[in-house]
């Protein structure tokens, strides 16, 4: 029960209380239409009070099913942007894939012959904003930042990307190289 309703009820008994003290204690025997008066009080007390109850009751039913239907609005477009966050993730990891197949031949070339490949691809995707390249054992083998700052390799993605053989997506971060959030 909202405190709000609770309220209402204390204020509608006391002023109930009050109106039945009233007419025991015979105050309105004093007056020259006192039985007049003490009806229309009467009537007034009962129908302001259950005014002020069923209109409190509405507020709160009201409110509360406003605060649900916000509630699972908000569940639905949740649910979107993480369908959403997933298709862009698959889609970003099918890209690196075909990048790294890509870059496959002029992987033994030399770190230069890497770094020009890298470079091209980066003026074609500008998302990419760091790339780097390791062989089998975490040895960088090429590397490659827009802003020319390289941030540090993530050894976890590093050691699951070898270990486990899986791709790896981090959460979300401020990296300093490029004063940005980035995965």
């Amino acid at each position: 029960m909202s405190p709000l309703l609770i309220l209402a009820a204390l204020v509608y008994g006391a002023s109930l209380g009050l109106f039945v003290a009233a007419a025991r204690q015979r105050w309105f025997s004093t007056h020259r239409r006192g039985f007049f008066l003490s009806v229309l009080l009467g009537f007034g007390v009962a129908g302001l009070g259950s005014t002020l109850i069923v209109g409190v009751w509405g507020y709160s039913a009201a409110r509360e099913l406003l605060k649900k239907q916000i509630v699972s609005q908000l569940d639905t477009v949740g649910h979107i942007m993480e369908q959403q966050i997933d298709r862009e993730t698959r889609g970003a990891l099918a890209e690196m894939d075909l990048l790294s197949r890509a870059l496959a031949p002029d992987f033994d070339k030399g770190s230069a012959a890497l770094i020009d490949r890298i470079k091209h691809v980066q003026d074609l995707n500008p998302r990419l904003l760091q790339l780097r390249m390791t062989d089998m054992h975490a040895g960088i083998k090429a590397e490659r930042s827009v802003t020319g700052v390289v941030d540090p390799m993530n050894r976890v993605a590093a050691a699951y990307s070898l270990d486990e053989g899986k791709s790896f997506v981090s959460d979300p971060f401020l990296a300093p190289a490029f004063k940005k959030f980035v995965l």
